[in-house]
């Protein structure tokens, strides 16, 4: 099923989600899908994260011993496969900078590397399934699957709902103004982690308003992507910088790390751009526009078209005494341009 509500008692909604993220997570680590194990790693984590996006949601109803106990748990299960899954990343990465600019890589260089961080890749998969890692972390995370039922939900409406996306919200517009405020590789990586939550909450919450709630999960996950590719171009480097071995299959070094930089100064003024405007309400606000559309939508709420299904005026429910969105407030300094003849060079081409 879906990642998002559908109509019935909210705290069996969010164990159903929750549920389905663990199944297929133990699914995938016990080798039931059949995928190859770059995938099934892949998928499971990205499960691992989506569960945590609920927990984080409904924060205030588990409480904070139960909050704590199984985010701690899904972030270790996550960091165990994490090796596997970051040597994958930088063969995907140079891949994808290969093809946007082929003609930086006409002396093999491409090749070369590649071939080192493939073996990279087979080195930390192999260890991964010699320790029978996928295998350990199903059994674990089947027995955190029987714990769903207990989770102490006990509210039935936006109450349970309206704190922690609140909270998380508010956490990405600090994230956003701190990554341009002090942008360093920390920053960034925090403020793409809570652009994750928020696109998993939007992905929840869709049913609401489809046509209206889609438009910002799709602005979302577009910055998501921006900044991930940004992360991801920053572990390349380091890469390139911590390993003699890598270093050396490169012709020309110091050109391939002006050709990353650049390109992730680009990246960083794309996601400035997008993240104006999905941050562009302050929390209250934003909170309370969410809260329209739930009371909306909900089945004791009033119904404009057939709730849910998208219907009706663009122009949307309004609840009495609930504000429009707030003015656009200040966003962080835009990050200056890239100068040409340095990192500026791949700033220039069309992104």
């Amino acid at each position: 099923m879906a990642y998002e509500l559908k109509r019935g008692p909210l705290p069996a909604e969010v164990r159903r989600i929750a549920d389905e993220q663990v199944a297929g997570a133990v699914a995938q680590l016990s080798g039931e899908t059949g995928d190859d194990w770059d995938e099934a790693v892949h998928d499971a984590r990205k499960r691992f994260k989506k569960t945590r996006a609920v927990l984080r949601l409904v924060r205030n109803d588990l409480g904070d011993e139960t909050y704590r106990r199984e985010n701690a748990f899904f972030r270790d299960a996550g960091r165990v496969l994490s090796p596997a899954r970051d040597a994958q990343v930088l063969v995907e990465t140079l891949d994808a900078l290969a093809e946007r600019f082929p003609g930086m890589f006409g002396d093999g260089t491409a090749d070369r590397l590649r071939q080192a961080l493939v073996d990279r890749r087979h080195d930390a998969q192999q260890h991964l399934i010699d320790q029978r890692v996928p295998f350990e972390v199903a059994d674990l995370i089947a027995r955190a699957r029987r714990r769903i039922a207990a989770w102490p939900l006990s509210r039935d409406g936006w109450e349970m709902l309206e704190g922690g996306l609140r909270r998380q919200y508010r956490r990405g517009r600090r994230a956003f103004a701190a990554a341009y405020a002090q942008p360093d590789d920390e920053h960034f990586h925090e403020w793409r982690k809570r652009v994750k939550d928020h696109w998993y909450h939007l992905r929840i919450l869709r049913p609401l308003w489809p046509t209206v709630v889609g438009d910002l999960i799709a602005e979302a996950d577009a910055l998501s992507d921006e900044l991930g590719w940004e992360h991801d171009l920053g572990v390349l480097r380091r890469a390139l910088l911590d390993d003699a071995g890598l270093w050396t299959t490169i012709k020309d070094p110091e050109a391939l790390l002006v050709l990353i930089e650049g390109r992730r100064a680009r990246l960083r003024q794309l996601a400035w751009l997008r993240g104006t405007r999905l941050y562009a309400d302050k929390s209250g606000p934003f909170t309370a526009r969410l809260e329209a559309y739930w009371q909306a939508w909900e089945p004791r709420g009033a119904v404009i078209g057939r709730a849910g299904d998208g219907s009706g005026s663009r122009a949307g429910p309004r609840r009495a005494g609930v504000p429009p969105p707030a003015a656009r407030p200040s966003p962080p300094r835009a990050p200056p341009a890239s100068r040409p003849g340095s990192a500026g060079r791949a700033a220039r081409r069309r992104s």
